[in-house]
């Protein structure tokens, strides 16, 4: 595995965890990334816990991506997975919670 660098905390992605449920919704996961380096820590962290994923969106922010993170893992359940990297960023969330997530994203760009 390619020890990728530290983030620029420049970008917010949400994947969908393909085939996880919880309470009936959808998986996803929220996190922090840098814009230099695209998609490679959503691939990074799918493939640590064998899940394909479904990308929902990746964008690079003008805000602290870490403060964006903490207001959107309000949102939804948490599925309560354990023992991964990045095992706390997962959020069950219904459809409306999801648009919610993603127009709060789009406002930060």
């Amino acid at each position: 595995p390619v020890s990728l660098p530290g983030s620029d905390n420049d970008a917010i992605y949400i994947w969908q965890a393909v085939g996880q449920y919880y309470n009936g919704n959808p998986v996803y996961k929220i996190g922090v990334t840098s814009a230099r380096l695209g998609t490679k820590r959503i691939e990074q962290c799918a493939g640590k816990w064998g899940f394909e994923f479904e990308l929902i969106c990746c964008e690079a922010v003008q805000c602290k991506a870490t403060d964006l993170e903490k207001k959107l893992l309000i949102l939804g359940e948490d599925p309560k997975f354990q023992g991964v990297d990045g095992y706390s960023e997962f959020r069950a969330l219904s459809d409306s919670a999801l648009y919610a997530a993603v127009s709060m994203i789009c406002g930060a760009m």
